[in-house]
């Protein structure tokens, strides 16, 4: 497996598919599985699975484990597995989070071989959709952060108040929501359902947070937005 300057190479295959899917709207990438099992992504999302810790999944297979096997082992097992179409999902753990007021809310823990898959997906695909999101869209984007809408919410409201009419709010999404409308939207847009599937159904919200954005009518959020002290904007890759 070779896995010198994963990081720089990734950044260059991050670079290629952002200024690719940015010069053409309309252009349909239909292979993207490749990129996912190529060693300096699948290095790269070893790392960042790292870097985020976390406890075992069902299996019971630790960061630390991992290591013990040796990660170049262990990563070459996961790409033969993906490059054969032999790779299935585990179940995802369910724990129970306490919450301050004594009641607890469920956590569900996908195995390190599961985080780093989906990470890896996450590279390939990122740029794509980034190239194509609107600028209003802030959830769980690189270097951006979900605040800036609270801050919108908080603005829209004081002023609606003020001028006596119904707050135009960015509205609430449910993990359902987030599904169903990123499952159509990939449908319609540049990426197969098919390959999707498991992360959809599985991974957090990173990109389906902001499908949702991207095909809810917001222009006037835009607008309102733009008045705002924004943080400018950043490149599509980290």
């Amino acid at each position: 497996m070779q896995t010198n300057n994963s990081k720089e190479k990734v950044r260059q295959l991050q670079n290629k598919l952002y200024l690719t899917a940015k010069k053409c709207d309309s252009r349909r990438f239909h292979a993207l599985y490749d990129k996912v099992y190529r060693d300096d992504v699948l290095f790269e999302a070893w790392k960042r699975v790292k870097a985020n810790k976390g406890s075992s999944g069902v299996d019971g297979i630790k960061i630390e484990d991992v290591e013990a096997m040796g990660i170049e082992k262990y990563l070459s097992e996961i790409k033969s597995e993906l490059m054969n179409g032999k790779y299935k999902p585990s179940p995802v753990k369910r724990v129970m989070i306490p919450k301050p007021d004594g009641s607890e809310r469920p956590l569900g823990i996908p195995t390190v071989k599961d985080r780093i898959v989906q990470m890896a997906t996450k590279i390939a695909i990122e740029p794509v959709f980034e190239a194509d999101f609107r600028e209003c869209s802030y959830g769980f984007r690189p270097k951006r952060s979900a605040n800036i809408v609270n801050a919108y919410n908080k603005k829209e409201s004081k002023l609606a108040e003020e001028e006596k009419r119904e707050p135009e709010l960015m509205p609430p999404i449910s993990s359902h929501t987030l599904r169903h409308t990123g499952c159509t939207r990939l449908g319609e847009n540049n990426v197969n359902p098919k390959v999707m599937q498991y992360v959809m159904g599985h991974s957090d919200a990173q990109i389906t947070m902001n499908v949702y954005n991207h095909i809810a009518e917001k222009s006037h959020v835009e607008n309102e937005m733009s008045k705002m002290n924004l943080p400018e904007t950043v490149p599509a890759v980290v």
